[in-house]
């Protein structure tokens, strides 16, 4: 094999290629080295002779040893199609057709047989961590937090095992992965572009532990300096974002808390529960203002998402019962209930003239209604089958729409779709712009936190670190500050760090 190894050189190609490629290799080596073309100069002509003379050598002995394995390759065929029939049988019990049987049931939205199949690979692979993390999401949107959030922890053990069963050598892992030729070229070209930093223009500066199961939301006040969090171990928390200190933990709901809010003014927050209810809560005290809903008026299945309007008198709410309730403050009572959309509502932003509203869920459609009686304004549908979490930039240009995989960015004054944000590799669940407008925050249940440029489409920067899906993030309206809510029970604080590159030269490649 060396001596075909030399040949294959004279011929400046790589051992394994094809036939189509020695010839159209050979055709233009002898044209180059043609001895007529050296008639003028005798030392090339004599150099000329002897490469053609290689070349044919090494031409003949490739398409001989090609031919002669001909036949070797038609029997290897003919054994690998009666093994590959073999295989289907075997495959259909195999845990990855399981996995991807389940796949596709949660794609259509039907969470329970999506279940059946994620649990049956499980039980042929104990260790598919792949299928934990899937079936967690399902047995979430079927309303069995507890049970979503065991299959969470099972995912986040699984990946601490996988760490710690890594090579004792990885220098010399990363060396063999990096010998191969395809991605000594990619590193070339990569030297031929601008610089670009090795490590994230942000770290994180704060670990928030204290809830006990999964962490479904966070927010943050105007000024940057408290966040809430609520979980599905049935608790509030409030957090000085600063310190880090745990100020205060509020109970009250029986069931998990799926999503937290706070008022505009910062003197208000609310959360909303899978016991159907919202409670109001002032931020001073974490005195219990008012609940919203109950056996006989409100929500008739889980609230999942709550808003603010921005003069605070107003608060809306989206609940698995395919509903959104616009709710008046002062008094505690129920504005009116928006019924229409085709699946449970996920996601609400309120635009920062206080006007509209935008309102996303297990559905194709996002929509756009007024905040003063509910009325549709626009439709959208994008190309995701659900739309799982919505923002808007403060100037109201952009609206942002989170669903299977990939983000859409929407002019919102003409309903028009700007661009396709491409990264995560599983379910955006929370997004969040910043004050300025430059910078979209996205968090998905692949665990991670990504950073994109609105202008253009391109990712920023990916923040790592969270040992489970990411529920929940929010960017500080005063100061580069990020925070994010996960599975692994734990929120993570964000800070840009001072760097001399520009958010541009960021663009980091995946690890």
């Amino acid at each position: 094999m060396n001596n075909l190894s030399q040949h294959y050189k004279v011929l400046g190609l790589r051992p394994g290629t094809s036939e189509a490629e020695i010839e159209r290799s050979y055709r233009k080596l002898a044209e180059i080295w043609h001895p007529n073309n050296f008639l003028g100069d005798p030392q090339r002509r004599h150099e000329a002779e002897e490469k053609i003379k290689a070349l044919n050598i090494a031409h003949a002995t490739l398409i001989a040893y090609l031919n002669s394995q001909d036949q070797v390759f038609r029997n290897y065929v003919i054994r690998a199609n009666q093994v590959a029939q073999t295989n289907i049988l075997k495959r259909r019990m195999s845990a990855k057709y399981r996995y991807e049987k389940g796949a596709q049931w949660l794609r259509e939205g039907n969470y329970k047989e999506a279940v059946n199949s994620f649990t049956q690979a499980i039980n042929i692979n104990p260790n598919d961590l792949e299928a934990y993390r899937a079936r967690a999401f399902s047995l979430e949107q079927l309303g069995y937090p507890n049970r979503a959030g065991a299959d969470f922890d099972k995912v986040a053990a699984l990946k601490q095992q996988a760490k710690r069963n890594s090579p004792k050598n990885i220098d010399q892992t990363y060396q063999q992965i990096y010998q191969t030729e395809a991605v000594l070229q990619l590193q070339s070209a990569a030297q031929n572009q601008a610089p670009f930093p090795l490590e994230s223009l942000w770290q994180c500066t704060h670990n928030f532990v204290g809830h006990t199961e999964v962490v479904t939301s966070v927010a943050l006040s105007r000024d940057g300096q408290i966040l809430v969090s609520g979980s599905f171990d049935k608790t509030v928390k409030l957090w000085k974002v600063n310190t880090g200190q745990l100020i205060t933990t509020v109970t009250g709901h029986s069931r998990e808390v799926n999503c937290v809010a706070v008022s505009r003014n910062g003197k208000l927050f609310a959360s909303g529960s899978g016991d159907k209810t919202i409670k109001v809560w002032e931020v001073g005290a974490s005195r219990l203002i008012c609940t919203l809903g109950g056996p006989f008026s409100g929500h008739s299945e889980a609230v999942k998402t709550l808003a603010f309007s921005p003069d605070g008198q107003t608060l809306i709410s989206g609940g698995a019962d395919k509903t959104i309730r616009l709710w008046r403050l002062s008094t505690g009572k129920e504005i009116c209930s928006l019924k229409g959309q085709a699946g449970p509502v996920f996601s609400l932003a309120v635009s920062w003239d206080g006007k509209t509203f935008a309102c996303g869920g297990r559905e194709k459609h996002l929509r756009i209604r007024q905040i003063e009686d509910g009325k549709l304004v626009r439709s959208i549908q994008g190309d995701s089958r659900y739309v799982l979490s919505v923002a808007l930039s403060q100037d109201g240009s952009l609206l942002a729409a989170g669903g299977v995989l990939h983000i859409e960015l929407w002019n919102l004054s003409k309903g028009e779709k700007i661009a396709t944000l491409q990264g995560h590799t599983d379910t955006v669940r929370s997004l969040a712009f910043s004050a300025d407008g430059k910078t979209l925050v996205s968090g998905g249940y692949d665990g991670a936190v990504k950073l994109w440029d609105p202008a253009t489409g391109e990712r920023i920067d990916t923040l790592k670190g969270h040992q489970g899906p990411v529920s929940s993030v929010a960017h500080s309206l005063t100061s580069q500050t990020i925070v994010s809510g996960s599975a692994d029970r734990t929120i993570k604080l964000w800070r840009r760090h001072p760097s001399a590159y520009s958010p541009r030269a960021a663009i980091l490649p995946e690890s």
